[in-house]
């Protein structure tokens, strides 16, 4: 398997366990924090699943070509980062989105 076939591999699997993992843990935050604290439940829930598309991706893209730790920290280190600078932006993002019409059926 070449080496461009592996990294695409590890960014599709990576990438969909992720996302579905934050989607479900910021949720499960939400109920249990009473829609309360968005920036603890944002960060949590980006934090942990970073974390595991970081290591998913790293894994299958990596293994046995790299060592792989280095790679592990310096992508968490920037993503985590990343995370908490982009937490004023959700809340300008949430609070405009609470200000548009909404539709009952």
């Amino acid at each position: 398997m070449g080496s461009t076939t592996r990294i695409t591999i590890a960014s599709i699997i990576a990438y969909l366990i992720s996302q579905f993992h934050d989607v479900w843990l910021f949720h499960l935050l939400k109920k249990r924090f009473k829609h309360r604290h968005l920036w603890l439940r944002n960060n949590i829930s980006t934090f942990l699943s970073q974390t595991l598309d970081t290591n998913i991706f790293i894994i299958i893209a990596f293994y046995g070509d790299r060592t792989l730790l280095p790679l592990i920290g310096g992508q968490l280190v920037v993503k985590w980062l990343m995370t908490v600078a982009d937490t004023p932006f959700v809340y300008l993002l949430v609070g405009r989105m609470k200000k548009l019409p909404t539709i009952d059926n």
